[in-house]
């Protein structure tokens, strides 16, 4: 969603993009502002996943209560729990294509910055907030903001922890599972 706002060059994507530049989480009135506006365009009803979202408890509480108005609420929230050591090595590696944003591994998909991307052709680069001089900020602030959003849901029984190191596709099993449980 973010990336389609900066993408546009809307107000909420510039405003965004001056935090993750610098590697640091966006205030949650921008975070919320995105969501909102995304779910006006894409989900006006209906079900949907968000991914990296809430990220506060501000966030998650708010967005409880803009849900509520909609028939509805958090029904899960998934925690993908990894060890910061393999954080840390995922984000050294991961690229990203400047036109179409498909994310890559260096690592996995044997790619380097600058190569074309599979998917379109544009250059692959590093996110802003990728870099290894932000990553110790962006692991501050996850500890500090994402704690009590995970104490929040676990409060409410909504959430589900999966282990991200079990690889793409059992991790996508899991939560496929979870959801399915969820929507019978």
């Amino acid at each position: 969603m973010l990336r389609e706002e900066k993408r546009n060059q809307t107000d909420l994507g510039r405003a965004a993009d001056a935090f993750t530049r610098e590697g640091r989480f966006f205030p949650d009135e921008i975070a919320l502002a995105v969501v909102e506006h995304w779910l006006e365009r894409h989900a006006p009803e209906g079900r949907f996943v968000l991914d990296g979202f809430p990220r506060t408890l501000v966030q998650a509480e708010q967005f409880d209560d803009r849900l509520a108005k909609r028939d509805g609420g958090v029904e899960v929230a998934i925690h993908l729990e990894l060890e910061e050591a393999e954080i840390r090595r995922r984000i050294e590696s991961r690229l990203t294509c400047s036109q179409c944003g498909h994310p890559f591994s260096e690592r996995v998909h044997g790619l380097r910055e600058g190569l074309p991307c599979p998917d379109c052709g544009a250059p692959l680069n590093r996110r802003h907030d990728d870099q290894l001089a932000t990553l110790p900020e962006r692991m501050k602030q996850h500890h500090q903001w994402t704690a009590p959003v995970v104490e929040y849901y676990q409060k409410t029984g909504r959430i589900q922890t999966v282990n991200a190191a079990a690889g793409s596709e059992n991790v996508f099993a899991e939560i496929s599972h979870i959801l399915e449980g969820e929507t019978k």
